[in-house]
Parts: structure tokens; C-alpha cells; sequence
């Protein structure tokens, strides 16, 4: 979504993206792998396009989610959140992924 690619291309160079989603690191990797450059920042990062935000609550593992437009979509349940909504719900940025190039 953030690099106007399907899950189906994704899925060609990373099956696993179907089932369990990806690692940061995997992410980058995929990326470099379809030919684009995702800029990693720690915490929130603001843009005018599409990020990818990998948030957790409290201890629990990391999660990504897609930001843009001040909404944002859950890939694990399909649903759609206004952006300070779905973060008021204990949610927490750890890293932001920017599409560069």
C-alpha cells in the first residue's frame, strides 16, 4: 500500500507477508527487494504520504500499521482508525518508515 505495490507482488518476493506479516528488518529488505528505499525514523515521524508505523503496547510485540491522512489502517483486522483514536488506545510509535526516491 505505502509503495502502490499488492500484497500479491509482496507476496511473490516475501510469502511468509501472507501469513504472519513482516519484521522491520523484513520490510526493508522487501522493499530494496521490489526496488524502493524506505527511510527508517525512531519514533513518529510526520509526512504528507503513506508511512509505515511499527507501534506495540507496552511489552507485547511490535505491530505495523499504514498511515496516511491522519487515519489509519489495521492490515490484522482490516479496519480503518482516525489516527489519534487508534494511538489513545495504549498504542506506542516505535519506528517510522518513509518511502524515499
Amino acid at each position: 500500500m505505502v509503495l502502490q505495490v499488492g500484497y500479491e507482488e509482496v507476496g511473490k518476493v516475501f510469502p511468509a507477508t501472507i501469513r504472519k506479516g513482516m519484521s522491520a528488518d523484513d520490510l526493508k529488505k522487501t522493499a530494496k527487494k521490489l526496488g524502493f528505499t524506505l527511510k527508517s525514523h525512531k519514533g513518529e515521524k510526520e509526512d504528507e504520504g503513506a508511512v509505515v508505523l511499527f507501534i506495540s503496547k507496552g511489552n507485547s510485540s511490535w505491530h505495523a500499521v499504514v498511515s496516511f491522512c491522519g487515519v489509519i489502517y489495521n492490515p490484522a483486522d482490516a479496519t480503518l482508525w482516525e489516527k489519534d483514536a487508534f494511538l489513545g488506545r495504549g498504542w506506542k510509535v516505535r519506528y517510522t518508515f518513509v518511502p524515499s526516491g
